[in-house]
């Protein structure tokens, strides 16, 4: 889909959008993984300084399991704004898809009218040389038709009965 069958300057501008939006998508998974790691982990120091508070409470404050609980809760939010930004970037990467289909198309509709159009013109050139070879056939028929004409004349006034009292 992200190839073209001619060079033209001015598609190939549609053509470089979905490479551009298919890095975005990419760079947003690896924000999801990165985000997802980050999630992990605050996730399993959360759950030591909850099991740590549990079994010796004077070993941990409140403060860090508070600390912890708020770090995982902010890991959790960017894990899902991450996710958010894979779908969004995937929904952009389909939208240029489908508009380098739409310019696709317009390409080909336009390559088949001008084809179309230059078999007119091959026609209309075709035409155009019986047109004139049926104007030379006519005018060389006009000048046959003239000299038999004159012909006919001639032999008319050569042709002269006279009659016995003449």
């Amino acid at each position: 889909i992200l190839s073209c069958a001619s060079f033209d300057p001015q598609f190939l501008l549609v053509v470089t959008i979905p490479l551009d939006l298919a890095r975005g998508v990419a760079n947003a998974e690896a924000g999801v993984l990165k985000s997802k790691a980050a999630d992990e982990l605050a996730k399993t120091e959360e759950q030591i300084a909850v099991n740590l508070q549990k079994t010796d409470a004077g070993a941990i404050s409140a403060l860090r399991v508070t600390q912890a609980i708020q770090s995982r809760k902010a890991a959790d939010a960017t894990l899902q704004a991450a996710g958010t930004a894979v779908n969004e970037a995937q929904a952009g990467l389909r939208q240029a898809e489908a508009s380098l289909m739409q310019y696709q198309a317009a390409v080909q509709e336009a390559e088949a009218g001008l084809a179309a159009a230059q078999a007119a013109l091959r026609q209309a050139a075709a035409t155009e040389i019986q047109v004139a070879l049926g104007v030379k056939m006519a005018a060389s028929k006009t000048q046959a038709a003239e000299a038999q004409a004159s012909d006919a004349k001639f032999n008319l006034e050569q042709c002269h009965i006279l009659a016995p009292a003449d």
